[in-house]
């Protein structure tokens, strides 16, 4: 589930601060960010201990449902980020695979 969501107005541009996962403890869908407009965006995964988290995309017009899982951006299996270099419309992080610890995944974007 997205935790939270700020989408803030720096100069002339806006800024998309957002938990995707917070300290998730089992497998299971995120929810959908709208991520359109944004130019530049990145993805910062923390893995405390085994776990698979999947950073999904989705161009639909509208939301998708959570349980959909649209392409692929990137896969973590331990602690590290990326830039999301598709643009789309729709992001969301999902724990795909669990055995243990945490899973906590942070997205940064600007237009």
């Amino acid at each position: 589930m997205a935790i939270a969501v700020n989408y803030s107005q720096v100069f002339k541009g806006v800024v998309c601060r957002a938990t995707l996962l917070n300290a998730v403890a089992a497998t299971g869908d995120g929810e959908w960010i709208d991520v359109s407009g944004l130019r530049t965006s990145s993805i910062h995964a923390i893995l405390t201990g085994t776990a698979t988290v999947l950073i999904r995309g989705s161009n639909e017009p509208t939301r998708p449902a959570n349980n959909t899982h649209g392409f692929s951006l990137h896969t973590h299996t331990v602690t590290g980020g990326g830039l999301i270099e598709v643009p789309c419309n729709w992001v969301k992080a999902y724990v795909s695979a669990y055995t243990d610890g945490t899973v906590t995944v942070y997205f940064y974007g600007v237009n």
